[in-house]
């Protein structure tokens, strides 16, 4: 992702050799990061080591405002969490990297799903 200060907001795509030039800023790597899966995903094509990590956050709204106002970009999927999409920020896909990621739930037809877990389903509908 990258923001309207960033030189490269203008372009189509990103080649994986133009990643370790750019400036980075990162997440806090918890279980549920897609930073702590990265090199597990990735297939070897992105070693997040090489990566200039100009900075590190928990805070989304710190995340937001580097993105917005400096020349930093952030690796992530390319889904743009609703609440974001007010935000002047650009998925800027990377040549030749393929959609990897696969998302689903195993339901036995056996059981009734409660409440709760219909609603998660709905919202997980929603956002796909």
């Amino acid at each position: 992702y990258v923001g309207p200060c960033h030189p490269l907001y203008y372009e189509q795509s990103v080649d994986f050799s133009e990643l370790q030039e750019l400036k980075f800023v990162r997440g806090v790597r918890d279980f549920f990061s897609m930073e702590h899966h990265l090199e597990t995903v990735s297939m070897g094509l992105i070693d997040t080591k090489n990566l200039n990590h100009a900075a590190y956050t928990n805070s989304d709204h710190l995340t937001v405002n580097l993105l917005l106002y400096t020349d930093v970009c952030s690796l992530g999927l390319d889904f743009m969490y609703e609440p974001y999409s007010q935000y002047d920020l650009k998925a800027l896909p990377i040549n030749g990297c393929e959609p990897f990621l696969q998302v689903g739930y195993v339901k036995d037809p056996a059981r009734i799903l409660s409440r709760q877990a219909e609603w998660i389903l709905e919202k997980f509908q929603q956002m796909l």
